[in-house]
C-alpha cells in the first residue's frame, strides 16, 4: 500500500475522522483504503446471484437481496483489458464476418468427406451426384469462408503491418485452395470406386492436389492466426482459457498429417507383399485421424467464433465503466441496513 496520502473523495470532512484505540498507530494508507472504500457502482450492474441492480452501491458492500459481495458482480462482467483493446469501427458486420468464416470452413470439410461417401455410394450401386452438382456444394463454402477471413485482414486500427500482409496473403491462398479442390472433387467423383475405405488406388496427380491443398489449408491457418488471437482477445473466457478453445496450430498440423498419410499411401502403392499392404492401411489411418481431427477442431471454432462475435457486439466493459471514483460512501445507516437484510437472507 502507497505510503503517500491520496485525495479525499468530495463530501469527506477535510481531516480524518480519529481513529479507534485499537488503530492509534494507523498511517495515511488507511486513508488510501478509505478512498477506495469510497467507491460506488457508477452503472447498472446486476447480481450475479440473483440479479438485483447494485447500482449506487459501494465496492465493498454486498447484494441486499441475497448478500452477495459486489466485488463478485465486478469481477464477473469487468475486463482488465478492456481499456487495451482498440475498437472495431463497424463491430456487426466484423462479428458476422468471423462468423462466416469459420461456418464456411467447416461446410467445405464437410463437403470434402462428401466425396469419400459419394464414392462408398457408387462401390454400393447406387447413383452418385453429378460432378458439377458436386463442384458447387465443395467451392461455394470455400467462397464464403474466403469473404469471413478477409474481416482479419486488418479489423481494427494499430495491428502491425506484417500481421495485414499475412492475413492479406491467406485470403489471397483461397483461390488456389478452391483450383484444387474443384478439381480433385471432378476427378474423384469420376473415378469409380477407389475410396480410402474399400479399395484405395489414387494416382500421383491426384496425391498432389490432396498434398498441396492441404498445406495450403495449413498455411492459411497460421498466417491468420496472428490477427484471429486479436479477435480471440474480446472474449474473456477464451483468453483465460475457462472454455476449451481450438487452436489453429492444431488444425493446421492435422491438414499436413491428411497430406502425409497421402504420400505414404500413394508410395506403398507400389510396393510387393506386407510392406506396401502395411503402408497402405497406415497412410490410410493417418488420412482418417488427420480429417477427423481438422474436423472436429473446425467444429470446436465455430463455437469459439459464435463467443468471439458476442464478445464484439457486446463488449465487456472496464472498472472505470463499472465503477465511479470519488463518490461518497453509503451512510453508516444504509451499510447496517444492508448488513441485516443480508445476514436475514443468508439465514
Amino acid at each position: 500500500m502507497d505510503s503517500a496520502p491520496s485525495p479525499q473523495p468530495p463530501g469527506e470532512p477535510t481531516s480524518p475522522p480519529p481513529a479507534p484505540a485499537g488503530e492509534a498507530g494507523s498511517n495515511t494508507g488507511s486513508r488510501s483504503e478509505s478512498s477506495t472504500l469510497g467507491r460506488q457502482l457508477g452503472g447498472d450492474l446486476r447480481c450475479v446471484v440473483c440479479g438485483y441492480n447494485l447500482r449506487g452501491l459501494s465496492i465493498r458492500g454486498v447484494c441486499p437481496e441475497c448478500g452477495t459481495t459486489v466485488q463478485a458482480a465486478i469481477r464477473a462482467v469487468v475486463d482488465p483489458n478492456a481499456r487495451e483493446l482498440q475498437p472495431i469501427a463497424h463491430p456487426r458486420l466484423a462479428a458476422a464476418a468471423v462468423v462466416v468464416w469459420m461456418v464456411g470452413a467447416l461446410l467445405a470439410a464437410l463437403m470434402c468427406w462428401l466425396t469419400h461417401l459419394l464414392d462408398l455410394l457408387s462401390v454400393a450401386g447406387m447413383r452418385t451426384s453429378p460432378p458439377s452438382l458436386l463442384r458447387v456444394l465443395v467451392s461455394l463454402p470455400l467462397a464464403v469462408s474466403a469473404i469471413g477471413a478477409i474481416s482479419l485482414v486488418r479489423p481494427h486500427a494499430r495491428i502491425p503491418r506484417w500481421q495485414s500482409v499475412c492475413a492479406a496473403v491467406a485470403v489471397l491462398l483461397y483461390v488456389p485452395l478452391g483450383w484444387l479442390l474443384d478439381l480433385h472433387s471432378v476427378r474423384h467423383v469420376q473415378r469409380i470406386g477407389g475410396t480410402v475405405l474399400t479399395n484405395w488406388r489414387p494416382t500421383w496427380p491426384l496425391t498432389m492436389e490432396v498434398v498441396w491443398s492441404c498445406v495450403l489449408v495449413a498455411a492459411i491457418l497460421v498466417l491468420l492466426r496472428p490477427n484471429a488471437r486479436l479477435m480471440v482477445a474480446r472474449c474473456v473466457l477464451l483468453r483465460t482459457g475457462r472454455v476449451d478453445r481450438q487452436t489453429m496450430w492444431a488444425m493446421a498440423f492435422s491438414a499436413l498429417v491428411i497430406a502425409i498419410g497421402q504420400v505414404i499411401g500413394q508410395v506403398s502403392i507400389g510396393a510387393a507383399g506386407l510392406g506396401g499392404t502395411v503402408g497402405v492401411t497406415f497412410g490410410t489411418i493417418l488420412m482418417v485421424i488427420g480429417g477427423g481431427l481438422l474436423t472436429i477442431g473446425l467444429f470446436g471454432s465455430v463455437f469459439d467464433a459464435l463467443r468471439i462475435a458476442r464478445a464484439i457486439v457486446r463488449p465487456t466493459r472496464s472498472f472505470k465503466q463499472v465503477v465511479r471514483e470519488g463518490v461518497t460512501a453509503p451512510s453508516p445507516s444504509r451499510s447496517i441496513r444492508i448488513d441485516d437484510q443480508s445476514r436475514g437472507s443468508r439465514g
